[in-house]
């Protein structure tokens, strides 16, 4: 991110933008500046591995490659 004036930017950086700061607002993400640049971290590899893998299913879904049964993963309210 950086502090040029939103308008003048590509539309996926800017929304790259607001999901970065969404994910700072929920503790996921820390950022560190460093003048106009400002770099952005997982809070920890855990919070990683989850988006990976939840990454990793949304391909699968769009491929077609996941059973429409498994879609809860078990996590059904009533079993």
């Amino acid at each position: 991110m950086t502090g040029a004036n939103p308008a003048s930017r590509p539309q996926a950086s800017r929304d790259e933008d607001l999901r970065a700061i969404h994910l700072r607002d929920q503790g996921f993400v820390t950022a560190s500046r460093q003048g106009r640049h400002v770099e952005n971290h997982l809070d920890d590899d855990h919070i990683g591995e989850l988006i990976e893998q939840a990454l990793s299913r949304a391909d699968h879904a769009r491929l077609g490659l996941v059973d429409r049964d498994d879609t809860n993963s078990g996590l059904d309210a009533n079993p």
